[in-house]
């Protein structure tokens, strides 16, 4: 291929060009040694990776090229993957780069890489940057049902700011994701947003019905040969002291403890975690939150233990959820309860995926064994049947368990150009703490479509009265919920000061199982 000035849009190939129906692709080039990662995008290595680009616009307009260009190329060597974006513009000063940090960053310009490692078009990995190198990565599974922003791997990426536009450069190791090594072909989607005009460019299925974070509509990327994870084991021990000393009585005391995090894929699909004596120094302190209404509160995981492979356990369940991690090994306070022990594998087949989990916890009246299981079957047409039990209660000696079933639906081609996606599940669950001791059944469903300028959304959901999983998290007890709700969003072509218009319809109705509105 000949070398392309890069600081110009190239000449897209067909193949590698955005669509507003279909998976574009193109191909990764092999080179011995990356690129600088800088933000400038002018090593001369990037002249040998194929151009891919020409999104479109999904917002403000549907199917139609975006206002300004943006193109990607990726090379690889045998330690990392290499990520170059030209985010084009005709004036860099309509650049919006003003965050200071992650907190702000979406009112910033920015792109977002989806990658599908495994292709199973169902779990994937994203990658965030901003023109002033923010950055930040998450998890995502069930095709963007689940996304899971507390994950935190290893990659480093530079974006800088220039006469032509802003440029991205992402380095990601190998090391730092899972892949099957015997397969050449992965997914990938990329996303721009402007947010000076307020345009979204997507470059596999662009359109406004479709959520780029939907692995099954992603785009691929051939080439990546030869790929290696090394020998897949990450070993990370630990030893921690303190030593106090009493004027006052002249006694000292010295306490030492230590303890060791293992992970170690046994093959590119499964992998097994250890967690001896579990260290909690280094997890972030909760954002402190008052809360003034009947309802419980529910905080976000942030230790790696169970962060690793958290979207395996999802189960979709409305305002509950069966396994709730933050009750294993804290209390209800937030202080911590130690885990002696925890062990946990998971595996991400084409035809099904699992994790299984079990931990033995610390008491003032004894050791407590808890367990989780989640399997599910990956049918066609992108919809799955999953089975998800846990057994034991960290909050209490006695017995309790749930055992919840779920069915999950999308199709991002319903029509044509359209999006359907439709989920159902059933938990039930019985916990021996609790005076009323007996089963309880809750469940609910939910249907979503979504077109061009029309979202319908309708949902049903019940949960009896002392529904309380035992190792899960209730935000209240004693409901049926019925959702209706609707957006439209009508393009005004026709008008020279007005985009669009946004409609939007939410209708959210309470009652108690007695039926008594609530």
């Amino acid at each position: 291929m000949e070398s392309q000035s890069l600081t110009k849009p190239s000449e897209i190939p067909v193949q590698s060009r955005g669509m507003y129906l279909g998976k574009p692709s193109f191909q990764a080039v092999y080179v011995d040694e990356g690129p600088k990662i800088d933000g400038d995008l002018n090593d001369k290595v990037w002249n040998r990776a194929m151009p891919a680009g020409d999104l479109l616009q999904t917002f403000p307009e549907d199917n139609a090229s975006g206002t300004q260009p943006t193109e990607f190329r990726i090379l690889y060597d045998k330690e990392n993957l290499y990520i170059g974006i030209w985010c084009f513009q005709d004036n860099h000063a309509d650049i919006t780069a003003n965050a200071g940090n992650l907190a702000d960053a979406g009112n910033d310009d920015h792109a977002l890489v989806i990658l599908d490692t495994f292709r199973d078009q169902r779990n994937a990995y994203a990658f965030i940057v901003t023109p002033n190198s923010l950055k930040a990565d998450l998890l995502i599974g069930d095709q963007g049902r689940m996304q899971n922003m507390d994950w935190d791997t290893i990659w480093n990426a530079k974006c800088g700011i220039h006469d032509w536009g802003w440029a991205a450069e992402i380095v990601i190791p190998f090391k730092s994701i899972s892949f099957d090594e015997d397969s050449s072909t992965w997914g990938i989607n990329l996303r721009r947003v402007l947010k000076k005009n307020g345009e979204v460019q997507d470059w596999a299925n662009a359109r406004s019905g479709v959520d780029p974070a939907n692995a099954a509509q992603a785009g691929t990327i051939t080439g990546l040969k030869n790929l290696k994870q090394g020998l897949g084991l990450d070993v990370l021990p630990f030893v921690t002291g303190t030593y106090t000393d009493d004027r006052t009585t002249g006694d000292d005391e010295f306490k030492a403890d230590g303890g060791l995090d293992l992970r170690y894929r046994i093959n590119p699909k499964t992998t097994a975690y250890l967690s001896i004596n579990t260290d909690f120094a280094d997890v972030e302190a909760d954002v402190r939150q008052f809360n003034f209404t009947r309802f419980n509160q529910s905080f976000p995981e942030k230790r790696d233990f169970f962060l690793e492979d958290a979207g395996m356990f999802h189960f979709p369940s409305d305002g509950l959820s069966p396994y709730y991690s933050r009750k294993i090994g804290l209390s209800e306070t937030g202080e911590i309860v130690p885990i002696h022990f925890a062990a946990k594998i998971t595996s991400n087949q084409k035809n099904y995926n699992f994790g299984l989990m079990d931990v033995l916890i610390d008491s003032p009246e004894g050791e407590r064994n808890i367990f989780v299981g989640r399997v599910r079957k990956n049918l066609k047409n992108g919809s799955t049947i999953g089975l998800l039990s846990t057994f034991g209660d960290p909050r209490s000696n006695e017995n309790g368990y749930s055992v919840g079933t779920d069915y999950q639906f999308i199709n991002g081609e319903f029509m044509g150009d359209k999006s359907l996606g439709t989920k159902a599940w059933v938990l039930g669950t019985a916990n021996e703490a609790q005076t009323d001791s007996e089963i309880k059944i809750s469940y609910g469903a939910e249907t979503i479509f979504k077109g061009r300028e029309l979202t319908l959304v309708g949902a049903y959901s019940e949960v009896p009265e002392n529904f309380n999983p035992p190792l899960g998290y209730v935000m209240r007890d004693d409901y049926r919920k019925y959702r209706f709700a609707g957006s439209y969003v009508p393009r005004h072509e026709d008008v020279e000061w007005l985009n669009v218009s946004i409609h939007d319809y939410d209708l959210e109705i309470y009652t108690d199982t007695g039926n008594t509105l609530s």
